[in-house]
């Protein structure tokens, strides 16, 4: 029963995000606001946006506005996301289970989210997945194999992909690749999941894992650079008995930032390096203390 929605970096739209709609909520775009006038709206008028502000205090200050579920930092997960689907293939696609796929447009790739909820609302974690696919990627849908098909067009923009359109099908070889299968938040950090248990768990130094974080301007202008960036300390580790989990201990988390995680060189048990050494944390709540 939940909504979710993308947008294109632009006016008002820092960087690309994922929605998930609700009544009554404002997500910032004037465009829409002479259309809370009328009396059949179930959002109220915001009134005046104010200029000059980043998302975080916007969202402080604006009567009704809403963050976004997840940012997608610009160009590092693509420039212009589309279409969304929701992996419920009971694991025929892999390690992904109930976990969300996006296209991206410019960068003719598929992203990969993880959502959580916090205080009753979804935030979460965008990884890349599957790159270099021939065309812009436009929507993507299950088949009853559990494979992907993804439709795609280049039509009306440009993308990095080398064909005008194509529709490309992605199946899972049954190989499980070293990854980072969720990234969650606690009240002092991150647990990290992986695909497969990490090599030589005791060795692991919190140096191997740098985070930062940083917003992005809530403004009439197109876009937004990354703004108020600062470094996440990661204090300390623990990893699980099985060696799936790592979970960070961290100082300098910022409600509302979307906090960049690097994993430097790591293995898995069996030998594999990390297929990807990034993830994004759109951090909008931090969880209470004991989670």
């Amino acid at each position: 029963g939940d909504v979710f929605a993308t947008d294109q970096q632009g006016n008002w739209w820092g960087t690309c995000p994922l929605i998930h709609v609700q009544p009554g909520r404002f997500y910032g775009h004037a465009d829409s606001i002479p259309d809370t006038r009328r009396p059949e709206s179930p959002v109220k008028d915001p009134g005046v946006l104010p200029s000059g502000l980043t998302v975080v205090e916007a969202a402080a200050r604006i009567p009704g506005f809403a963050l976004p579920a997840v940012w997608f930092p610009y160009v590092k997960m693509g420039q212009s996301t589309t279409g969304i689907i929701c992996n419920q293939t009971a694991g025929a696609f892999g390690p992904f289970e109930r976990q969300l796929f996006i296209g991206d447009f410019t960068l003719a790739q598929v992203n990969r989210v993880f959502l959580e909820k916090v205080d009753g609302e979804y935030q979460g974690a965008c990884f890349p997945f599957l790159d270099q696919m021939q065309s812009a990627v436009l929507q993507m849908a299950f088949l009853k194999d559990g494979s992907m098909i993804v439709g795609e067009s280049n039509r009306g923009w440009n993308s990095l992909g080398s064909r005008s359109f194509g529709l490309e099908r992605i199946r899972w070889t049954g190989h499980v690749p070293f990854e980072l299968q969720t990234m969650e938040a606690t009240s002092d950090g991150f647990r990290l999941t992986f695909t497969e248990p990490v090599a030589a768990p005791s060795s692991l130094t919190p140096s191997q894992f740098k985070l930062s974080s940083y917003t992005y301007l809530y403004q009439q202008a197109y876009g937004s650079p990354e703004t108020a960036t600062q470094d996440v300390a990661v204090d300390r580790l623990k990893v699980s008995a099985d060696g799936r989990v790592v979970t960070l201990t961290c100082s300098g988390l910022r409600a509302g930032f979307v906090h960049q995680l690097v994993l430097g060189p790591l293995q898995s048990a069996s030998g594999q390096s990390l297929r990807y050494d990034r993830a994004y944390y759109t951090l909008n709540r931090i969880p209470a203390a004991g989670r």
